[in-house]
């Protein structure tokens, strides 16, 4: 992958692939898939409504159906951000 440059919320990266939002660094041991669900026009601009989150383990040796650790669905990217960086902060601990 060549280097770029990532948005970052509390100090962990965030990016968009093909729909899905990725909420922290991929060489831990989880990351936050963030789907959106809904969007809505605010304006001239549609923005996510409904957002599923999962917190996901990055290992490969697990198995597929045991890699997903936690869901949730909020409001708002900034809540669902909220929500991905606490579940992020407990792992770490």
């Amino acid at each position: 992958m060549e280097n770029q440059d990532f948005l970052y919320y509390k100090s962990r990266p965030i990016f968009r692939q093909d729909g899905m939002i990725y909420y922290g660094f991929p060489y831990n041991q989880y990351v936050v898939i963030i789907s959106v669900m809904t969007t809505k026009a605010v304006g001239e601009k549609t923005i996510a409504d409904k957002l599923s989150l999962q917190l996901f383990n990055t290992d490969p040796s697990v198995r597929p159906r045991e890699r997903v650790k936690q869901n949730a669905v909020t409001f708002g990217l900034t809540s669902a951000l909220d929500i991905a960086d606490a579940w992020l902060t407990r792992e770490d601990f």
